[in-house]
């Protein structure tokens, strides 16, 4: 498994051309985590199957994703804290995914 391979896009290129010449197992899988940009080349993106996930819309929904996720029995362990933390956690990475959202729109406000 290779992490965040969009922080190296000259090295994907190499990559592309390793994996064409290279006689794998039948077994070989590669999997990779990255996100989309133009300087990803598209063959490698073809060469594969390809899988999104998105964060759900909304403050409120990713706030009900990540509860129904998380059982139960987890947060109502003692101590009582426990479950202030998990909510207090849950409500920081929702407000930076929702926010997340907007960073891709600032800048092309900012230069207008």
């Amino acid at each position: 498994m290779l992490k965040n391979v969009h922080l190296a896009p000259a090295w994907l290129v190499q990559l592309e051309k390793k994996l064409h010449t290279l006689k794998a197992h039948p077994n070989f899988r590669l999997f990779l985590t990255l996100e989309i940009t133009p300087k990803i080349p598209v063959n490698l993106l073809r060469a594969g199957r390809i899988i999104t996930f998105e964060p759900p819309d909304g403050i409120k929904a990713n706030l009900l994703r990540t509860f129904n996720s998380i059982p139960s029995n987890r947060v109502n362990k003692a101590p009582n804290e426990r479950a202030r933390m998990y909510f207090l956690l849950a409500w920081f990475h929702a407000i930076v995914q929702e926010r997340y959202e907007f960073n891709h729109i600032l800048p092309l406000v900012l230069k207008r």
